[in-house]
């Protein structure tokens, strides 16, 4: 629980620093789609007609927007001692900047537990340490967008499913399915996180060669969610897959087939392969890709079964027609997860080879932390 509690606190410390960065100026334009929609349904637009990106945080900002109106002039003052605030659409971009922020820095939990229900506790604080020094998590928690909010729910998705490990249950299935649709519904591609619970359940089919039905459940909390969270998609169903530029195909047919000038390298797996270089540091991909196989036969065996999504997200950017680095916010703390329990692969091969020796398993974790910071 100590070390639960502290790395959360320095998640915060670190994420939060800088909240108000050219908050005055507001230079990303992205921003101001998202602000705009939350405008508009605090006006009586319920349900937005656009489906380029999903509904949920257009919700979620238009009610943060809404509590700053209650209370605007008391926010004004309280926000304008640590932060450098002019007028009252500054306090807007600090709460719904800071909205993103406490998410980003609340992935550390799930993507704690995840490493540690794979490979042990330290494993699940070298995990925490990888997300919460991630440079791209950090800087694109500091935008109103929808790739953080995305992240989040797609991490608890996979912590979800990490508890299934163990034992199956119906729980945490239908707290996945439910977690998944909130990614997907903030950002579509994060919905490919839904491989994750497909993969547990095979994996359960595969141990006892008996057949259940906690994916049909999963799946149907999962439609039932994110049909609560997008109800323009009843509403307006009729634009959803023909929308004038404003559909739900519009992302997939720019980044599937036509792209845009200056985002359409030679080569997109080696483009974001330097992406996640730059991300998490040569030595801690070489030691957690590599570190696996070292792992003792259990956590070898969950860290297998916990790839498939991050596998496949990272097959699917590379098959498409332009890159754009927050694409890969979404697996970036799934990866975290994983490259820090294979990381604990040295460890554990220091154990077997210098059994008797505390000293030589100490500086193994400690070389390990120091990279993972």
């Amino acid at each position: 629980r100590r070390w639960f509690f502290l790395l959360t606190l320095l998640a915060f410390v670190v994420h939060w620093i800088g909240v108000d960065w050219e908050v005055t100026g507001r230079y990303y334009r992205d921003e101001g789609i998202y602000y705009a929609a939350a405008l508009d349904i605090n006006a009586g637009q319920l349900f937005p007609e656009s489906f380029i990106y999903g509904h949920l945080p257009y919700y979620v900002y238009a009610l943060i927007l809404w509590i700053q109106s209650l209370f605007s002039i008391q926010l004004f003052w309280l926000l304008g001692i640590p932060f450098t605030v002019v007028e009252n659409v500054d306090v807007s971009w600090i709460l719904l900047r800071g909205f993103n922020t406490t998410l980003g820095a609340l992935t550390t939990i799930p993507v704690f537990i995840v490493g540690q229900r794979i490979a042990g506790q330290a494993a699940g604080i070298l995990s925490a340490l990888l997300i919460i020094f991630t440079p791209v998590y950090n800087e694109i928690s500091l935008l109103i967008i929808s790739d953080v909010p995305s992240a989040f729910f797609a991490a608890l998705t996979m912590m979800f499913v990490a508890w299934l490990l163990d034992e199956e249950r119906y729980g945490p299935y239908l707290m996945a399915g439910l977690a998944a649709a909130l990614a997907a519904a903030s950002k579509y591609p994060a919905g490919v996180v839904a491989v994750a619970i497909v993969a547990i359940w095979i994996f359960w089919r595969v141990r006892t060669r008996r057949w259940s039905w906690h994916l049909l459940a999963a799946a149907a909390v999962s439609l039932a969610t994110f049909v609560a969270v997008m109800p323009a998609f009843l509403v307006h169903s009729d634009a959803v897959f023909v929308g004038e530029g404003k559909d739900l195909l519009f992302g997939f047919r720019q980044y599937g087939k036509r792209g845009w000038i200056g985002v359409m390298p030679e080569s997109n797996a080696l483009w974001y392969g330097q992406q996640l270089l730059a991300i998490f540091g040569l030595p801690e991909l070489v030691l957690g890709a590599l570190g696996w196989p070292w792992l003792e036969r259990q956590p070898r065996r969950r860290w297998l079964w916990m790839l498939p999504f991050p596998a496949i997200f990272l097959i699917l950017l590379a098959s498409m027609s332009m890159v754009v680095k927050r694409n890969l916010l979404p697996v970036v703390p799934a990866l975290a997860a994983l490259l820090g329990a294979g990381m604990m692969g040295g460890y554990a091969a220091s154990r077997r080879r210098w059994p008797s020796s505390r000293s030589v398993r100490w500086v193994t974790l400690l070389v390990a932390a120091a990279l993972a910071v």
